[in-house]
C-alpha cells in the first residue's frame, strides 16, 4: 500500500510539474496584453496572419505582430535578382531592412522547361548582430544553361 501511495504522489508531482512547463510555455508566446494595439501571429511557414486577443498566445510555429489602429506607416517592396546556374541548385533571397517585419513575398521567373522552384518561402537571418527578415527562393535548373533574371520579392513594412 505504501508503494502505491508513493508512486500517487511521485505521479502528481510529474504531472504538477508537466502543467506549470507548459503553462509557462504558453505565456512565453503571449502578446503583452496592450489593450491600443493590434495583436497578430505570423505562421513562419506561410507568412499567413491571424489577429488574436491582447492576452491570446501566438502557436510555436508563429511570430508575434502587433501595430497600432493607424496602421503600418509604410510598406515597401524590396527586390533582388540573381541567376539560376546551370545544372545546380540557386538560393535567391531579398531581406527587408533592420525594424521592417516581413508580410509576404514571392518571385518573378521565366520557367523553361525541366527548371523547378524547389522552396518560395519566408526566411531570417542575422546580419551585424540584428534579425533580419526577407523571402526566398530555391531553384533547380538541370539544363545546361544559366537562367537570369530571377527575381525575389518581399514587402516589409515599418510601423
Amino acid at each position: 500500500m505504501k508503494s502505491a501511495k508513493r508512486w500517487l504522489y511521485r505521479g502528481t508531482g510529474v504531472l504538477v510539474a508537466g502543467l506549470l512547463a507548459a503553462n509557462l510555455a504558453t505565456f512565453a508566446l503571449a502578446h503583452e496584453g496592450d489593450p491600443t494595439l493590434i495583436h497578430g501571429c505570423v505562421s513562419r511557414a506561410t507568412g499567413q496572419v491571424r489577429v488574436v486577443g491582447p492576452e491570446e498566445s501566438c502557436r510555436r510555429v508563429e511570430t508575434a505582430l502587433d501595430w497600432t489602429e493607424q496602421g503600418l506607416t509604410a510598406v515597401t517592396v524590396r527586390a533582388d535578382s540573381g541567376t539560376a546556374l546551370a545544372e545546380f541548385n540557386s538560393s535567391v533571397d531579398v531581406f527587408c531592412l533592420p525594424g521592417e517585419r516581413r508580410t509576404g513575398g514571392g518571385f518573378d521567373l521565366r520557367i523553361p522547361a525541366g527548371l523547378q522552384v524547389v522552396r518560395n518561402a519566408p526566411i531570417s537571418g542575422i546580419f551585424d548582430g540584428v534579425n533580419v527578415e526577407g523571402w526566398g527562393i530555391l531553384v533547380s535548373n538541370p539544363s545546361a544553361e544559366d537562367v537570369t533574371d530571377v527575381t525575389v520579392y518581399a514587402m516589409c513594412a515599418s510601423s
